[in-house]
């Protein structure tokens, strides 16, 4: 099942790919998610192995060190979890915007 799934994804992911490409359309991806379960990689990590052009990684532990450092600037009471408890915070929304932006400028 592990290989089936990693096949559905990696084959959905090139289709869009290469209709970005065919469509002169710039495709800029990456995920926060690093929760992995039992058998299966984390969303990150999986697309990372696949080797896509347009998939930038996301190095966790460098994510955490930026919030470290960022949250010593701000008072945001939702800068690390947001209002709803159940999603990350501005920090994290920050970096990871900050993140693809400097992706984007580099590829343009």
């Amino acid at each position: 099942m592990f290989y089936i799934n990693n096949l559905i994804v990696y084959n959905t992911y090139l289709m869009l790919e290469q209709y970005c490409n065919s469509n002169n359309i710039k495709l800029f991806t990456f995920t926060y998610d690093c929760l992995s379960q039992p058998g299966f990689k984390c969303t990150n990590e999986l697309f990372k192995t696949f080797n896509f052009k347009t998939f930038y990684y996301i190095d966790q532990n460098k994510i955490i060190e930026d919030l470290f450092l960022l949250k010593q600037t701000t008072n945001d009471k939702y800068f690390d979890v947001a209002r709803d408890r159940r999603h990350k915070g501005t920090g994290w929304n920050i970096l990871w915007s900050d993140f693809i932006w400097k992706k984007y400028l580099e590829n343009t």
